[in-house]
């Protein structure tokens, strides 16, 4: 039989699971599976990127159960090169923009720190989809794996609820599209329109988690580059229900600065 929690019990419980997933969201960049196991077609039409250096942005929100906002900006040079299979992606980090409220500076810290090393070079196939990500370099997600355990040890929650945490924790490493950790294949070469999609998972209690992920984008760049890409993510699980939006942009990067001004 399913616990529950009532009152006041149930808002904390509902904050701890949304900061946990907080932590995973901000910690978690370029883990996804390979282009043919998800994610429908490219766009219409061919897929030739310019030569030129591209400004990617990728702008994510998510709420707060007290209704404040997180935000993370983190922009990257890009430079599409062809090879055999298709094309690569050389793309450097540039600029990070993080805002918390005043008690998350911890989790602002590890974000504005993140390198994003060992995210690049993406690989695409000859439509513009990502073959396969690398995964961010392996300090990266230690270091956001050792703040929640932190975070898991110092929180002033029973032990049966601790359980239930990491329990949600663990999936959503398990499946980083749970919590947008992870860049649609159709990325860089997007179907133009809306699309939506539900996921259903078992977190390691048993208890039932649910992802439902929105998409509209805007695909007619130069040579069928993404323009903008929205996606929402409501993620719910342990009587928790988390949502985050995200927005992609993607522009020539003119040569006065990170920001592409």
């Amino acid at each position: 039989m399913a616990r529950r929690f009532g009152g006041r019990h149930s808002v904390k419980r509902r904050g701890w699971f949304g900061l946990f997933a907080l932590a995973l969201l901000f910690g978690a960049s370029g883990q996804g599976a390979r282009a043919e196991q998800q994610g429908p077609a490219a766009g219409a039409g061919m897929f030739s990127p310019p030569p030129v250096p591209m400004l990617l942005t990728r702008e994510l929100r998510r709420w707060l159960s007290d209704g404040k906002q997180v935000v993370s900006r983190r922009s990257y040079e890009v430079r599409f090169v062809p090879e055999a299979a298709g094309y690569r992606v050389d793309g450097r980090l540039v600029a990070v923009d993080v805002e918390v409220p005043p008690h998350l500076e911890a989790l602002a810290a590890v974000e504005r720190a993140r390198s994003d090393e060992g995210l690049f070079p993406l690989h695409l196939t000859p439509r513009g989809l990502i073959a396969e990500q690398r995964a961010a370099a392996v300090s990266n997600g230690s270091q956001t794996r050792s703040l929640v355990d932190t975070m898991i040890a110092k929180s002033p929650l029973p032990s049966a609820l601790r359980g239930s945490i990491k329990g949600f924790v663990a999936t959503l490493l398990a499946h980083p599209e749970m919590a947008s950790g992870h860049w649609p294949a159709e990325l860089f070469h997007p179907m133009t329109g809306s699309r939506r999609e539900v996921r259903n998972y078992a977190l390691a209690d048993g208890s039932p988690a649910t992802s439902t992920v929105s998409i509209e984008a805007q695909g007619d760049g130069p040579g069928g580059l993404l323009q903008k890409c929205h996606r929402v993510v409501i993620t719910e699980a342990g009587g928790s229900v988390q949502r985050s939006e995200e927005n992609w942009t993607l522009r020539p990067r003119a040569s006065g600065g990170a920001n592409g001004a």
